[in-house]
């Protein structure tokens, strides 16, 4: 029998369970502990030239826990608001009758899911952006929330009257702040920093921005330079 592949082709660019690939016979035991490979999860693996991203992180939480829906910060992140990083916990939602699960770098939750409010995204099993919302606004504080529903709203995944009539009408955990959290939302900011300075302004007694204001100050004239000899 010819030596089995140090790098077999079909496991350098994606992570993979251990176990099944000692049983396919890819990698022996001796290879699968060699420096070729990064252990993600318990029995999940990864090659060791593969960048560690918040997303493939959550790719091993699917693969550990096949019936697992990435939920939370984590599905945020396959939606293109990057909430939280390569090495913070991966959040995710396995059915109520599902065993308890205890595994280091996950945040395993059992919850019921509605079919309305499950989705494909980046080939992995995540809720809807609606439904992604809802959960991040039960977790963040409202200010931080409200930024991140407006970046949310900026990716362009969902536009912000429906993101408003599916929270106005979700119920349960979390349901409550998201509705606060949707009012204060306007899906127009540019970046965090805008959101925060709004959220600030509409918090004082000064007047809300408004487009009149925005052409005050881009009407204002400001003296300009020019080096001896230009005009």
């Amino acid at each position: 029998m010819p030596p089995t592949s140090a790098v077999p082709a079909e496991l350098r660019q994606t992570a993979f369970r251990g176990s099944t690939a000692l049983r396919s016979g890819l990698l022996t035991p001796r290879q699968l502990r060699g420096s070729s490979w990064r252990r993600l999860l318990p029995d999940v693996y990864v090659h060791r030239d593969v960048p560690v991203t918040h997303e493939l992180r959550a790719e091993a939480a699917t693969i550990r826990l096949p019936e697992a829906v990435v939920t939370g910060c984590s599905a945020a992140v396959l939606w293109g608001v990057d909430l939280v990083g390569p090495s913070d916990d991966v959040e995710v939602t396995v059915p109520p009758a599902h065993g308890p699960v205890r595994i280091p770098g996950l945040r395993v939750r059992r919850a019921h899911l509605a079919a309305r409010d499950r989705w494909h995204r980046c080939g992995l099993p995540v809720t809807t952006a609606a439904a992604t919302a809802v959960r991040v606004a039960a977790l963040l504080p409202q200010d931080d929330a409200v930024v991140a529903m407006d970046q949310l709203l900026a990716t362009g995944v969902i536009d912000l009257e429906p993101l408003r009539a599916y929270v106005s009408a979700a119920r349960g955990p979390g349901s409550a702040r998201a509705r606060i959290v949707a009012a204060l939302a306007d899906g127009l900011a540019e970046s965090p920093q805008e959101t925060r300075l709004r959220l600030i302004i509409g918090r004082s007694s000064l007047p809300p921005p408004s487009l009149s204001t925005a052409c005050w100050w881009t009407a204002v004239s400001w003296p300009v330079w020019t080096s001896p000899g230009r005009i």
